[in-house]
């Protein structure tokens, strides 16, 4: 059960949530896939900054885990879209399946893009170690001229569409399938399922609840199910830990910088083994120094800075060819010429 996952102290004015240590945690050279929420892509744009062979949400963000079931069929099944899959409104080719960042004027390259990125998915499901499911909200909405579950809306009319909560046996019943069917072109894919913090208040504070609940419900189901899984407690460590809005950007309903902050620490510490923290640490302030440009960076000391930055670098590719520094290796030649 979620309960099991994570220990609880009391501090003073906070109730501290520690999670327990994954049985399997995430290391580099491994791919990892990560779906789900916008908080999918908080923690995934961590794994990419530092440098995991991480690839999030390849059909964009999605919110329902029916959706999320229906995408991992698809890219387990690689098969491609065609052109009928789309629908135009607003000057726009859109994909019910897909997250708006695909939309575009030209059908051709709506279509071209979607597909090429759904090969490179694929790709590396079949041999990712990791599968990282973020589940939004328990609302789906359905088609009225199909009755298929959409993604995305695209701000299509209302009326185009019916909507309501799933119960957790509803959406396990096309989950679980979808998971089974993936573990047989992947059998060692290791889960780890999580709850979004982010609160859909436009469903009002009781009925994001209801979803936060059902949710929770559905989780604890799927650790029944696939025992090896693991739950990390997003959602708990927002409502229970970090119980202050300062931890929220300011439309007070996603986390800011600072809950993001504190929650990819905690994932880190539970979910990444000491190998791969132990380069994340190395890897640290040649990032943070491609990052934040040097004042002054004309100057002799910095021209030794970012010599001594590339220096660095070469001796870390001899030792883990796998790296990528090209955009750390571009920042810094052009700050040297600058």
């Amino acid at each position: 059960m979620p309960v099991k996952s994570s220990t609880y102290k009391p501090d003073g004015f906070r109730t501290i949530i520690s999670p327990a240590l994954a049985e399997s945690r995430l290391a580099y050279g491994k791919g990892i896939m990560l779906i789900g929420s916008c908080f999918t892509e908080n923690i995934g744009n961590y794994l990419v900054r530092y440098k995991f062979n991480a690839s999030q949400n390849p059909f964009g963000i999605v919110y329902n885990p029916v959706s999320i079931a229906a995408q991992i069929r698809r890219m387990v099944g690689n098969k491609p879209y065609q052109a009928q899959d789309l629908v135009f409104r607003d000057g726009l080719w859109h994909s019910f399946e897909h997250h708006g960042r695909f939309s575009d004027p030209d059908q051709e390259l709506c279509l071209s893009r979607i597909n090429s990125t759904l090969e490179e998915s694929a790709s590396l499901i079949r041999q990712a170690s990791h599968l990282i499911l973020t589940f939004g909200t328990a609302r789906v909405f359905n088609l009225r001229s199909s009755g298929d579950t959409v993604a995305n809306c695209h701000k299509f009319p209302e009326v185009d569409f019916s909507s309501r909560l799933q119960e957790p046996e509803e959406i396990l019943e096309q989950l679980i399938p979808a998971i089974d069917l993936l573990r047989t072109v992947n059998p060692g894919i290791r889960l780890v399922w999580s709850v979004s913090p982010v609160r859909y208040l436009k469903e009002g504070a009781h009925g994001n609840q209801l979803s936060k609940s059902i949710l929770i419900r559905m989780v604890a189901r799927l650790l029944e199910t696939y025992p090896e899984s693991y739950y990390f407690p997003a959602y708990e460590i927002f409502m229970d830990d970090l119980r202050d809005y300062r931890y929220y950007a300011t439309d007070l309903v996603h986390p800011g910088e600072a809950g993001i902050n504190y929650v990819w620490e905690r994932f880190r510490e539970s979910c990444i083994d000491q190998d791969s923290t132990q380069l994340m640490n190395r890897l640290e302030p040649i990032i943070k120094a491609a990052l934040h440009r040097q004042s002054g960076s004309n100057t002799k000391a910095s021209k030794e800075f970012y010599i001594n930055q590339m220096e660095k670098i070469s001796q870390l590719k001899e030792e883990f060819p796998f790296l990528n520094f090209d955009a750390e290796i571009k920042a810094f030649t052009s700050a040297r010429k600058s």
